[in-house]
């Protein structure tokens, strides 16, 4: 299909008397995907952000109504869809490709169950990161896809834009600089003061990372693993359990603790 529009007759109305052959459409679509305006999805497919539909995703007002979310913005002074289309490009293996058009899109991580819908509002780029996995932060995604961001307004000479995160609590909204944010946390501090509450915030709770409760979490199921083996000990002393019951000895203990266990067949 794009070489049928480059010989088209429509095509040398912009430049008359041109003709293109296959070597001369490969050279085009090189130089467009070096300036990362296209992607090759397989042998037969070009991937062109620019051509994507207008009309947004029901995705984009999920994510931002998501009370677990993490919403980040980049305010510049002028934002060019380009930007987007570039970061597309760049991260396309991460491209929900159902859920992108021309001012938006769904980036998706399945390993890490790291997700983020990341769209343009006049010269505002927003990010909406969502983690479903207690051993990966939002803020861990967000990382990941502010250095491509950074990484692309660079190259089109952009001016550094404005960061902050948007906290929410009790439909209450306030800003918090990112930078000042990194700084803190940094520097050892795990709160930071904010106006709009009236009181100190843990910085964990804005950046929506819950890698230290994750790692309390892990700590406290393998102090009751132990415990559950130094009883299984003496249960065996004194009951010459098999295997089997072992196993559900340790699977009782378990639950009395508040686990959800099952056996591997399950």
């Amino acid at each position: 299909e794009i070489f049928k529009l480059l010989i088209s007759s429509e095509s040398r109305r912009v430049i008359p008397d041109v003709t293109y052959s296959w070597m001369d459409m490969e050279y085009i679509l090189d130089v467009v995907r070096q300036f990362g305006l296209s992607y090759a999805v397989d042998r037969d497919t070009e991937f062109f952000p620019m051509l994507c539909a207008d009309n947004s995703s029901p995705v984009a007002t999920e994510y931002a109504m998501m009370t677990d979310i993490l919403e980040f913005q980049m305010e510049f002074t002028y934002l060019p869809n380009n930007l987007l289309h570039r970061l597309m490009v760049e991260r396309w293996q991460e491209l929900d490709t159902q859920n992108v058009w021309r001012t938006g899109a769904r980036f998706y991580q399945p390993d890490t169950q790291l997700s983020s819908v990341v769209r343009i509002e006049e010269n505002i780029l927003l990010l909406y990161v969502r983690s479903n996995n207690i051993n990966h932060s939002a803020n861990t995604y967000l990382v990941m896809l502010k250095a491509s961001v950074d990484r692309i307004w660079k190259q089109l000479h952009l001016s550094e834009p404005d960061c902050s995160i948007v906290y929410k609590l009790d439909e209450k909204r306030t800003h918090f600089q990112y930078d000042e944010l990194i700084a803190a946390m940094e520097d050892g501090q795990t709160a930071v003061y904010s106006r709009g509450f009236r009181r100190m915030v843990p910085i964990a709770d804005i950046l929506r990372d819950d890698k230290s409760k994750a790692k309390q979490d892990k700590n406290k199921l393998i102090t009751q693993m132990a415990e559950a083996c130094v009883n299984l000990q003496k249960t065996i002393r004194s009951l010459g359990l098999d295997e089997g019951s072992a196993n559900v000895c340790v699977q009782d203990y378990l639950r009395e603790q508040g686990y959800i266990v099952n056996d591997q067949r399950y």
